[in-house]
């Protein structure tokens, strides 16, 4: 093949990885986002049995995890996830795609990565 139309083709084949990169990256952050609401979810009803089993929710989740291996990490830090008691519930969270911990639920927005429970 002849040099100049390989690098033309690589040119292309670069353009295209440039256009598909970012595709890429929303299918990347929405599948682990997906990810990190369902483990939210599982957590979130392990806490319940708990509480079910001992009349209030556990200090950490820790506490309420049935096996010797710790609960799983945050998908977004692979840090643990974010858990407090708060009076008779709890807050549980992820810090999400920024990494950054916010405080968990954000009023402005529609897509926490949070589950609060009040009793």
């Amino acid at each position: 093949m002849h040099p100049g139309v390989l690098h033309l083709l690589m040119d292309l084949e670069d353009r295209m990885l440039l256009i598909m990169l970012p595709s890429s990256t929303r299918l990347f952050e929405t599948q682990t986002r997906q990810a990190q609401q369902n483990a939210l979810i599982e957590i979130s009803l392990m806490l319940r049995a708990h509480k079910a089993r001992s009349g209030a929710y556990p200090n950490s989740l820790a506490a309420a995890w049935p096996e010797k291996t710790p609960p799983p990490n945050d998908l977004f830090t692979d840090k643990p996830l974010i858990y407090q008691r708060q009076g008779d519930g709890y807050l549980l969270y992820s810090v999400g795609i920024n990494g950054a911990d916010d405080g968990g639920l954000q009023e402005n927005r529609k897509d926490d990565l949070a589950i609060k429970a009040t009793r």
